[in-house]
């Protein structure tokens, strides 16, 4: 039986960043208030209010919400019976105002699906809130491209063959809050519940000279990312700026629960259990990155790493120095804290 290890500071080091010889560095002690205040998504969403929009628009079939999609402007909601909606990935062209949002909403029994498409993609628009419904059984679940002030809302979104949620394509300033990404990655190691920008491989996507994919500025609020083959979140080289708080990760296959491979990010708030390699991490190539992988931070964590992970928070050698994992994260049931110095 494996007895839990609680990693603190011992008070004869005074809990000073002394490494042991593998490198890694004992934990702090663990602060007064090590609960983190993590709120799952809501078991029911009430996810069409019953006001502020300027026109209601019911939809039933597949073949109603895509001329609902098509036909779309500023002030509309468009309400989701419960039911399937198949055939094909849906995509959005049309664009709301920061007065006049377009909300796509439903409850959770009303499901899209796409088989080996994209569930639903958001195409160079702005201002959409999706609330509510699930996207389920697709090759991917909902992807933002140059699409920016965008809201996801008490999403569920799951069984996909690679990620949840993709928001790449110089998508920026949207957020994913009260949202339920799980089991993504079903025939794919790329399968992160929550990927934000592009590898490097890709930024021709976006680029004719191929400049980093710049989605920054989005956050991920309150969210839950259960069972995914790669990273719970995946934030790529060329974005800065984003902010995950207040959500929990489980049962990760990549490189940690959270990447930060970006600049000036933050993780905050947030807790983690069973990791298969370390809990939170900043690792980038230094010979393709050398501008990326500074200056993240990470604060407040809760990490419950069991095994087979190893450590709580991995930060490359070399990024350490501006990267700053504070002394109020707590890490428990894994060989070490980390293999960097805390910041009191």
């Amino acid at each position: 039986m494996h007895r839990p290890l609680i990693l603190l500071c011992s008070l004869a080091l005074a809990c000073e960043s002394v490494q042991d010889s593998a490198g890694l560095v004992p934990a702090p002690p663990a602060p007064d208030t090590a609960t983190t205040p993590i709120s799952d998504p809501p078991a029911s969403v009430d996810a069409c209010p019953a006001s502020g929009f300027r026109r209601r628009v019911e939809v039933a079939t597949s073949a109603q919400l895509v001329s609902a999609l098509v036909s779309a402007r500023p002030g509309d909601q468009i309400s989701l019976a419960p039911g399937t909606y198949a055939g094909g990935s849906l995509t959005v062209t049309r664009s709301g105002t920061a007065q006049d949002p377009i909300t796509l909403c439903g409850p959770r029994t009303a499901v899209v699906t796409a088989g080996s498409q994209y569930g639903m993609v958001l195409r160079g628009v702005r201002y959409w809130h999706l609330k509510g419904f699930r996207i389920s059984d697709s090759f991917s679940g909902l992807h933002l491209e140059r699409s920016s002030f965008n809201v996801i809302d008490s999403l569920e979104v799951d069984n996909t063959d690679q990620e949840g949620i993709a928001i790449q394509g110089f998508s920026t300033h949207n957020t994913v809050r009260w949202t339920h990404v799980h089991d993504t990655g079903r025939t794919s190691p790329f399968g992160e519940g929550i990927y934000i920008g592009s590898d490097n491989g890709h930024w021709n996507w976006w680029t004719p000279n191929s400049l980093p994919d710049r989605s920054d500025s989005n956050q991920v609020l309150h969210t839950v990312v259960e069972r995914s083959s790669a990273e719970s979140i995946d934030v790529k080289e060329g974005t800065t700026g984003q902010l995950i708080q207040y959500s929990s990760f489980s049962d990760a296959n990549g490189d940690a629960w959270v990447a930060l491979r970006g600049n000036a990010s933050q993780a905050l708030d947030n807790q983690g259990i069973r990791a298969t390699s370390s809990g939170f991490q900043v690792w980038t190539h230094p010979s393709l990155y050398p501008d990326w992988g500074h200056d993240n931070v990470f604060r407040r964590n809760h990490a419950d790493i069991q095994p087979p992970g190893t450590i709580g928070f991995s930060i490359r050698p070399g990024q350490e120095v501006d990267n700053l994992v504070y002394c109020d994260n707590v890490v428990i049931n894994a060989s070490s804290f980390g293999n960097v110095p805390c910041t009191p």
